[in-house]
């Protein structure tokens, strides 16, 4: 992998595997970027990176490793797009539907990387890319769309660089799609989950990497964002919408078009735009 990034942007890699991560990675052997000042301290005062892409104005004051080049930006996310297909095609084995399931002739599966537990039904005009993980007694209503790359773009020197996602979507036991959800799968290794008996209304996004605990109910037209953790028994009302990111913990009601902008604990009722505490459960 070292050699082919060698020939493709030109830096001489040492002959040794690192992971990749960002400035707060807390994987041991992380290789990072920076292409801005402010991170320099983040990156240097953290043990888990050994290496770091970068140009030339900054390397000196990064205490790591430097790999030099014009558009650290734009090699590191190229970087990772050449490992996310690897990561991808290393998975790609035909795809696994028992033979308990229901799947609509309309609707398309993918012939590779996806598998659907016993008595699950997918319903008409349905589309399940790869690196789909269906549970058990799933229900998949018409018109969903599930495994695909979630929006992530990164606009850099060279251009436009759109991100390949490495993640799986996995939805265990129970779980109940709405028509018309869209749910993408995961990304930055982290996977997209949905847990066990957790169900989901009509028109919903839930983007990459996202986790969503048991037994929640997710009415219509909500939108959840990247990186977002909801724990377990959580309502959440129609045209809610939750920011990238942001931790709801069990037992939480959120309120008809809430916007959540931060993190809230367990038991709690919000609601607003910003979302604020109503009162405690």
């Amino acid at each position: 992998m070292s050699k082919l990034i060698s020939k493709i942007f030109g830096l001489e890699f040492e002959n040794k595997f690192y992971k990749l991560g960002l400035s707060n990675s807390r994987i041991a052997n992380t290789l990072s970027y920076v292409c801005e000042e402010k991170y320099i301290d983040q990156v240097n005062d953290n043990e888990n990176i050994v290496a770091v892409i970068t140009n030339k104005e900054l390397s000196y004051k990064i205490s790591k490793k430097t790999y030099l080049c014009n558009d650290p930006l734009y090699a590191f996310w190229e970087y990772f797009n050449v490992c996310s297909n690897h990561t991808i095609n290393a998975r790609c084995s035909p795809s696994k539907i028992h033979e308990t399931c229901f799947i609509h002739p309309t609707s398309y599966i993918s012939p590779q990387d996806v598998t659907i537990g016993k008595n699950s039904i997918i319903e008409p005009h349905v589309t399940i890319h790869g690196g789909v993980r269906i549970e058990e007694d799933c229900l998949v209503r018409s018109g969903a769309v599930l495994g695909f790359d979630g929006f992530e773009m990164k606009k850099t020197d060279s251009g436009i660089l759109p991100i390949i996602h490495d993640g799986l979507l996995v939805i265990k036991d129970r779980v109940e799609i709405g028509s018309l959800n869209s749910l993408a799968k995961g990304f930055s290794w982290q996977n997209t989950y949905i847990d066990c008996d957790t169900k989901i209304d009509s028109l919903v996004h839930i983007a990459h990497a996202s986790k969503v605990g048991k037994a929640c109910f997710i009415t219509a037209s909500c939108e959840v964002s990247g990186s977002v953790v909801i724990g377990d028994n959580c309502w959440l009302g129609p045209r809610s919408a939750i920011t990238n990111g942001v931790t709801i913990g069990s037992n939480t009601f959120i309120g008809i078009g809430a916007v959540v902008t931060k993190s809230f604990g367990e038991n709690l009722v919000i609601a607003g735009n910003p979302a604020k505490i109503l009162r405690r459960k």
